[in-house]
């Protein structure tokens, strides 16, 4: 039997090299094409599929945003199925596709890859998140989904998931990220985003942005054909809570829940993994990906807000080469933690700027600190009594869960 996760391991990946380029000559024309091919080739699981969608965009808060429509979907009816695609990852590539809120299992994905046998000339052709998208496209026919929420990934009008035709765009918040790609300013970001209207894209949801972003997105939207709702209600320390009420007036504005069914203070659904979420009790040590200075920002406010006032805590950060460091430096500092720890692990920021204004590094003066590798992660962990919060990259959370371990294991 064929292996899908040694087949995906073998296309071209831009989220792991960070090459972008690319993208600047990119469009769908192949893989709708691709996909077109695989969809006539295969007799349908269901000839009369038609579900409901809803696509995800935006710059923070997809991921939690894409869960939360998904848990409340689940919850509020018993007969509803729901898939969710998800990027990226925080172990396994698997978990991007999920249905009732669990994985694919490897065993049904390596089943769905050799059906398609004939074609695998076809899907060498693809690219890592391109091949994860088209799977997902499948699993969910064939578990005869009603509803599916599609997170994007980089983009919109070019993202592989534009491809679901939604029925409805939730624009989260928009922030200067990849701009290499999607534009140097938060309008141009935008229009990118709100792209991934389809034929029969007919509302967009968005979170609260400035007054001038705002006004620029209904604007736009307008023109394109869409009814626009903005966010009514917003918690400013605890983005999940903010985005949890976000997810639930959509599905109520749209009428596919009762107000009463579901609510934050009951949390009788999942929370989203590897989002503010607390990996070890004692001494506290919480993980969020946030990975862009507005975000960072954020994740350090909810931090905080969970600890008592004037608690001395110290933050762990690490951040891909092509994340403005900068930024999310100057942000760290308005937060005034005790000490700093820069991860500089393969494939990390290694944070030069920093290095540039010091003769010793790491510094003998100073708050801040270099860690290379899990054994130095090991040694800041040990014998630790002040709070710690982890961010700056997903790729952190199976190292930081693997310290862990090692260090507090009986």
């Amino acid at each position: 039997m064929k292996s899908f996760l040694y087949f995906l391991s073998r296309l071209e990946n831009p989220e792991k090299t960070r090459n972008f380029n690319k993208f600047k000559n990119y469009n769908l024309d192949e893989f709708t094409s691709i996909l077109e091919t695989i969809r006539n080739g295969n007799t349908p699981t269901h000839t009369d599929y038609k579900p409901f969608r809803i696509s995800v965009v935006g710059t923070n808060g997809k991921g939690s945003t894409s869960h939360f429509l998904s848990e409340i979907l689940k919850l509020t009816n018993p007969t509803n199925k729901v898939g969710l695609y998800t990027s990226p990852h925080l172990v396994s590539p698997l978990e991007r596709i999920s249905f009732q809120s669990e994985a694919i299992p490897e065993r049904e994905a390596d089943q769905l890859l050799e059906s398609l046998n004939s074609v695998t000339g076809l899907l060498s052709k693809l690219s890592y998140f391109e091949f994860l998208t088209l799977f997902a496209f499948l699993y969910f026919e064939k578990q005869n989904c009603n509803f599916e929420i599609w997170e994007a990934g980089l983009g919109g009008r070019l993202d592989a998931t534009k491809l679901s035709n939604p029925d409805v765009i939730v624009l989260t918040k928009i922030g200067l990220d990849h701009c290499e790609i999607l534009g140097n300013d938060l309008e141009t970001i935008a229009k990118e985003k709100i792209g991934i209207k389809g034929e029969k894209s007919k509302i967009l949801f968005s979170f609260r942005q400035s007054p001038e972003l705002e006004t620029f997105i209904r604007n736009e939207s307008e023109k394109l054909g869409l009814q626009v709702y903005f966010q009514t209600e917003e918690f400013s320390n605890d983005y999940l809570k903010s985005n949890f009420h976000f997810a639930k007036f959509v599905l109520e504005t749209l009428g596919w829940i009762d107000q009463d069914k579901v609510s934050w203070e009951n949390k009788n659904f999942l929370l989203p993994k590897g989002r503010m979420e607390t990996l070890h009790p004692s001494p506290k040590i919480v993980f969020d990906p946030a990975h862009n200075p507005d975000a960072i920002g954020k994740t350090l406010e909810c931090f905080l807000d969970s600890l008592a006032p004037g608690t001395p805590f110290d933050f762990l950060v690490g951040s891909l080469p092509d994340k403005d460091a900068e930024g999310i430096w100057e942000v760290i500092q308005k937060f005034k933690a005790d000490s700093v720890y820069l991860w500089e692990g393969n494939g990390f920021q290694n944070w030069d700027f920093l290095k540039g204004k010091n003769t010793d590094y790491p510094p003998k003066t100073g708050n801040h600190f270099q860690i290379v590798n899990e054994t130095n992660l090991v040694s800041v962990l040990s014998g630790r009594k002040k709070p710690l919060l982890v961010s700056g990259s997903f790729r952190l959370y199976g190292i930081l869960q693997s310290a862990i371990h090692k260090t507090f294991a009986l």
